[in-house]
């Protein structure tokens, strides 16, 4: 009786230090817990980050058109390229204008899309258009961007810059409307600007002003 006593005794043993070393060796979640652990947490760090890097960021039209101030005006007709076709060897001149921006609002500027849409006066049809994004770097309160450049896509052909100087009264007076935009917000239109009737190099007859 003592013996089959012992041999129970040895057998609840060993079936102890089974059951131990099963739970010692049994891992409590899977690989594929924490991979689902590790997605949802990226998920929600780029959420966060999308929201304070591009939402937040975005500026509402009404304040941005109340924020940014257009100063250091100036425009040209630039050439744009030259042309060698069988039947026309000249030039292609196209208006550009260009000014900087200062903060007259109350929070940061960053990535602001400047559109320059250019027209002949009294023609519904746009000349061409020229775009740029803006204060890659951010324009706090009080600050000045530095020059926005933009040149029209389109323009009038003529055999030379001479040519273009010798006919001027046949050259009709153009324009630039300036949008701008925040982010995925809508354009809003800020100012217009009549565009100098100069090429580079030759003298302005007139002076830039607000259309």
């Amino acid at each position: 009786m003592t013996e089959e006593l012992k041999e129970v005794e040895k057998q609840v043993k060993e079936d102890d230090e089974v059951l131990f070393e099963n739970y010692l060796s049994r891992k409590p979640f899977g690989s594929k817990f924490w991979l689902f652990v590790v997605m949802v947490f990226v998920f929600v760090l780029m959420v966060i980050l999308y929201k304070d890097m591009v939402i937040d960021k975005i500026v509402p039209p009404d304040e941005l058109k109340a924020s940014l101030e257009i100063f250091d005006i100036d425009s040209q007709w630039v050439v744009k390229e030259e042309v060698h076709e069988k039947d026309f060897h000249g030039i292609v001149l196209v208006p550009q204008i260009s000014f900087r921006f200062r903060n007259v609002g109350k929070r940061n500027l960053r990535y602001i899309y400047v559109l320059g849409v250019f027209r002949i006066l009294n023609r519904p049809k746009a000349l061409g258009e020229g775009n740029k994004m803006a204060l890659t770097k951010t324009l706090k309160p009080g600050e000045e961007s530095d020059r926005i450049v933009l040149t029209s896509s389109f323009g009038y052909r003529a055999t030379s810059k001479k040519a273009f100087v010798i006919h001027q009264h046949q050259w009709k007076r153009a324009s630039a409307e300036i949008y701008v935009k925040s982010g995925s917000s809508q354009l809003s239109f800020l100012k217009s600007f009549y565009i100098i009737r100069k090429i580079e190099g030759f003298s302005p007859d007139i002076e830039v002003k607000i259309a």
